[in-house]
């Protein structure tokens, strides 16, 4: 197998019909047109190719643009998701196969280059991880965890939901964004704001996801604000119901009391358990005794990148385009 024998290139829209159904063939479900959109649609992000000689798509690389902050500097970043073989194409996972050479020219092209984003991250397993490892694209920077406790009621806490359309709202969320932010300068944490997060929570074509602002009983102070969504129906043993902390912004100090307010809004909606799902970093900051922690998967970082050492980073659920 040689280079010549693929063609290799971005996607156009001529290939997302064939791009979709791959991942219908790779991950078992559909990708809908809507979700392509929400995922590349106007400039967003960019995906990679390779077709065998007679035309089949056989694998995919793909990206969407991340601001990063690093520091007191903004970073130009691309998480990379999407990355797919065809059962036909795996035989050869290699610098020569289809899979070498849509990582070769996506990192050619997009990512660690003066024509790309400067760095990438992304949450392979542990075969993608030791593979990129031994191309020589990755490196671990985080383990993932997912983290769950039981819901609890709890009188210290008020949930307003957000509302999107109200004029005020997006000052405050930038407000408790730039909170959080500041707070990491040894650690990269990608950029939070009122657009990304509306992009993210409000805009999801697929899944249904509730934001709350969480303020102080008593006092209504301001703690943060918290975004959720419902897991589906068998996530646990019993059959009930369990909901996800995707994300939350404010000062890293109410952390623990955020997980907390979110533990209370599941309990307040018949939950009887939440979940997290995020890297080393975040599950340090608000481990709790009475939860459980398991290692799911790696945070890995794209090689080259901009970066002298190798920091931790700052990522939850939301950071992901698959929860």
């Amino acid at each position: 197998m040689t280079d010549k024998t693929w063609q290799v290139a971005d996607v156009g829209a001529s290939d997302v019909p064939d791009v979709r159904l791959l991942f219908e063939a790779v991950f078992g479900h559909a990708m809908s047109d809507s979700l392509w959109n929400w995922k590349y649609g106007d400039g967003r992000g960019v995906g990679v190719a390779a077709r065998a000689p007679d035309g089949e798509l056989l694998a995919h690389y793909g990206g969407t643009y991340r601001e990063l902050r690093y520091g007191a500097f903004a970073h130009h970043g691309i998480h990379i998701g999407d990355v797919m073989v065809a059962a036909a194409g795996r035989a050869a996972l290699s610098h020569k196969g289809p899979f070498g050479l849509v990582t070769e020219e996506f990192f050619r092209c997009h990512v660690g280059s003066t024509k790309g984003k400067g760095v990438g991250f992304g949450f392979p397993n542990d075969r993608h991880m030791r593979l990129g490892e031994r191309l020589g694209h990755y490196v671990r920077v985080e383990s993932i965890f997912e983290l769950q406790w039981p819901a609890v009621s709890s009188r210290d806490f008020e949930a307003v939901p957000i509302d999107w359309s109200d004029l005020s709202t997006e000052a405050r969320i930038n407000e408790l964004c730039e909170s959080l932010m500041a707070s990491f300068l040894e650690h990269v944490i990608p950029l939070r704001s009122f657009s990304w997060l509306k992009h993210r929570f409000a805009n999801h074509p697929e899944y249904q996801y509730q934001a709350f602002w969480i303020k102080e009983l008593g006092s209504r102070r301001l703690l943060g604000a918290i975004f959720l969504r419902t897991l589906p129906t068998g996530c646990l043993p019993d059959g009930q119901a369990c909901w996800e902390l995707m994300d939350w912004i404010g000062s890293p100090v109410n952390s623990t009391m955020l997980v907390e307010a979110a533990r209370h809004v599941v309990f307040e909606r018949s939950g009887h358990a939440l979940r997290l799902w995020c890297s080393g970093l975040v599950a340090d900051q608000v481990y709790l005794s009475e939860g459980s922690k398991n290692r799911v998967c790696f945070a890995a970082m794209t090689i080259p990148n901009p970066f002298s050492e190798t920091p931790r980073w700052w990522l939850t659920g939301g950071d992901t385009d698959f929860r």
